[in-house]
């Protein structure tokens, strides 16, 4: 039987969470998602809920309207669905794993992270959350974290600067550690929130302790270094070259537009078709993750778009 989260927790889709409009339950994918898996997502969601699909800040899923019968109906269906999902501390990764801007693969060490942080058994406070930046595009500074990395240097030789406790612009830098000390890192900096209790965050700590808490357990593998320098606001809107050959479109939804029958479904078919011409093309939804709640980006094959008289077009 589906149970009921209360407010305050993350409501998941085996435990939604009561609001003014039903039950809500949210679903954060951890890789791109099919065009065909996503429409029968928006599907399965407009006939056990009221047909409202949000992109929550923190980069999930959330379906509005499940009742109680419905909700444990929606959940097989999506699990019949496949799509990989992100379970326990939500790592946010780089929008976009084929950045030619990005120095790091944010994808594989988040990878790693989840898997640490699911053997370590953390007692965390539902909302805590990491962020992983490789320095691409789309960056994630806007975006609130109890840690955050940032790739900063060079391709040939990144490093990931360290700071705690809010958004690039107001979390306590720690300094900058090795690209392969990023799991050992994150796990020490969340076992010093596990020790201060359930509820505990980042900024508690800040406020209660000050820095030293953090910095102690960091002590021999951070180098000191200024802040990275604050980056014009990320605009997912529009084109974005990516490193073979292909590009995201970024696309704003208008208010209330019916997203699967006037958006999905005709993308999708095009999709198909472009993937029928040349089965190597394929066109998928990118993982949510620091997408705004108004916005998605759909990775399409650039010469899909391009006439059949000439080549793809490479940005």
């Amino acid at each position: 039987m589906t149970s009921t989260a209360p407010r305050g927790t993350c409501p998941g889709l085996s435990a939604p969470m009561l609001t003014g409009d039903g039950l809500l339950a949210r679903f954060t994918p951890s890789d791109r998602i099919a065009l065909g898996s996503f429409v029968a997502f928006c599907t399965a969601a407009r006939r056990h809920g009221n047909g409202t699909v949000e992109i929550t800040a923190r980069g999930s899923l959330q379906v509005r309207g499940l009742t109680s019968a419905s909700a444990a109906r929606f959940a097989a269906e999506i699990a019949a669905l496949e799509i990989a999902a992100i379970e326990g501390v939500p790592v946010i990764a780089d929008p976009l794993p084929d950045d030619p801007n990005a120095f790091v693969d944010t994808a594989a060490v988040a990878t790693r992270l989840r898997r640490a942080i699911g053997d370590a058994r953390l007692a965390l406070a539902p909302k805590v959350r990491i962020i992983i930046d490789g320095g691409g595009r789309l960056h994630l500074d806007a975006l609130a974290a109890d840690v955050r990395l940032r790739a900063i240097g060079t391709r040939e030789a990144p490093r990931f600067y360290v700071a705690v406790g809010g958004t690039a612009a107001s979390a306590m830098p720690l300094g900058s550690i090795a690209v392969d000390m990023a799991v050992t890192a994150v796990l020490r900096v969340l076992h010093v929130i596990t020790a201060r209790g359930p509820t505990t965050r980042a900024v508690d700590i800040l406020e209660a302790e000050g820095i030293n808490a953090f910095c102690s357990v960091l002590d021999g593998n951070v180098e000191t270094r200024p802040r990275p320098p604050p980056r014009p606001a990320a605009d997912p809107i529009g084109r974005h070259p990516l490193r073979d050959g292909f590009f995201a479109l970024g696309i704003a939804l208008p208010p209330r537009l019916v997203l699967v029958r006037f958006v999905l479904r005709p993308i999708g078919r095009f999709c198909s078709s472009a993937s029928a011409r040349n089965p190597q093309h394929h066109s998928r939804l990118p993982p949510s993750n620091s997408l705004s709640s108004c916005t998605r980006t759909i990775r399409v094959v650039a010469s899909s778009l391009a006439p059949a008289s000439r080549p793809a077009a490479r940005d």
